[in-house]
């Protein structure tokens, strides 16, 4: 059968050197749209078969408009195929961790965030220990018995906190404050501790002012990622960038097993990707086009904590500094990153796939993004959401489709498979 259109095999036991074919497939997403770049004519469609079983993907793919018109299709619907961005954590080992007895393994990178055990995010250690909160003792400039609205906006990088609160921190630069008001919860990154002033600053500043919500109190935290906390609650992780705590060179994960688990049985993942797939098009220059059909993406995460930038869709955008970075969204987490992100897409579609333990949104439809179709797709275990859609500019606003119950939908990339094509049909959406 003749086609005009070209056809790329990737398999996860591909080869470097693939040529693609069927016999003889690549790798990966990154080589086999290297092998597309270099055969296509403008405009002519491609194809990338993919088959089943899991990819190890790390680094973001990303696709432009001149990547228009290809689609990733799995070769076999009984055989999934499953990108992950995350690495297989091995080479476990007993050491003495805080006076405790612990598991460590070399670490796959020297920062993250997220763990994944079973395949089951696992908790950091935090303070106070086993649950709880601190109070904050001051805030400069903050009268927290002042008015709700007045005070709302009055956001702060730093607060003084009370006299015997915060113990002494080997590594404070690791340490998050988490404080949880409002209907937000923020993450100040700390950058420094002054003992003589009992005074933390942050990397970040809070959206909202330092205070209890309506109460007149200063706000409640918590201590997150905090070394000295290691080894009181079985099931908590912590990432030994230098391995001095675990007696090793370069970065360790450290892991206190919950009972019954040992290191033979363990399967723990960590995510070195936040971003799969980034379709970079614009309203004047979309993507057109690209399709998945019946992908998975799984275990991706932010290294460091995703700063909120204004503006933030709200009536008070024009008095909030624009040149500040944010601990938190105004409402929600409206603008946390997604591992999959549609810029610029027009008439692009993911359907009967899945996205599924990730730190942000699981999909993204952004600026200047029309027609597109999200459909049949399972979405789980997601820090942020399942699909966002909404553009920072008004100018090209996107009217694209998250299938949520049962539809019917046509396939707009033609010269797709028939077997694609078909699927695409009649699919219904399962979001967790």
């Amino acid at each position: 059968m003749t086609t005009d259109r070209i056809e790329v095999y990737a398999g996860p036991e591909g080869s470097v050197y693939g040529d693609g074919s069927r016999g003889y497939p690549v790798r990966d997403l990154h080589s086999a749209m290297r092998l597309v770049r270099q055969r296509r004519a403008p405009g002519q469609r491609a194809v990338v078969w993919l088959m089943g079983g899991v990819y190890r993907q790390s680094e973001t793919l990303e696709l432009g408009p001149d990547d228009s018109f290809t689609t990733f299709s799995a070769l076999d619907d009984a055989a999934p195929p499953v990108f992950e961005g995350a690495v297989p954590v091995t080479g476990w080992r007993s050491v003495d961790v805080n006076g405790v007895s612990a598991l460590a393994a070399p670490a796959p990178a020297a920062r993250g965030r997220a763990l994944y055990v079973g395949g089951e995010r696992a908790p950091r250690p935090s303070f106070p220990v086993g649950g709880g909160f601190l109070r904050m003792e001051s805030v400069a400039g903050l009268d927290p018995t002042a008015g709700f609205v007045e005070t709302l906006f009055d956001g702060a990088d730093r607060f003084t906190y009370a006299s015997g609160d915060v113990p002494e921190l080997a590594e404070p630069e690791r340490v998050e404050v988490v404080v949880p008001h409002y209907w937000v919860q923020e993450r100040m990154p700390i950058t420094s501790i002054d003992r003589d002033r009992r005074e933390i600053a942050s990397s970040l500043r809070s959206i909202f002012a330092l205070r209890d919500d309506a109460a007149q109190t200063f706000a409640r935290y918590r201590l997150e990622n905090v070394a000295e906390s290691f080894g009181h609650v079985p099931g908590e992780w912590y990432l030994d960038a230098t391995g001095l705590l675990a007696g090793a060179d370069g970065p360790q994960v450290l892991y206190l097993p919950r009972p019954g688990e040992t290191a033979d049985d363990l399967d723990v993942r960590m995510p070195v990707l936040d971003v799969f797939v980034r379709l970079t098009g614009t309203g004047a220059a979309p993507v057109r086009e690209v399709r998945f059909e019946g992908v998975s993406f799984a275990y991706a995460d932010f290294a460091e904590v995703p700063p909120a930038v204004p503006p933030f869709g709200v009536r008070e955008d024009p008095v909030l500094p624009t040149d500040v970075p944010f601990a938190a969204d105004v409402q929600a987490a409206s603008t946390v990153p997604a591992a999959v992100q549609f810029d610029g897409a027009r008439s692009c579609a993911f359907v009967d796939g899945a996205i599924s333990h990730v730190g942000g949104y699981g999909l993204s439809l952004g600026p200047g993004s029309r027609g597109n179709l999200v459909s049949g797709s399972r979405f789980v275990d997601l820090g942020a959401g399942a699909v966002r859609s909404g553009a920072r500019s008004t100018r090209h606003p996107p009217t694209s489709i998250a299938r949520t119950r049962s539809a019917t939908t046509t396939s707009s990339a033609a010269g797709a498979s028939t077997r694609a094509a078909s699927r695409c049909s009649s699919s219904t959406a399962r979001t967790t």
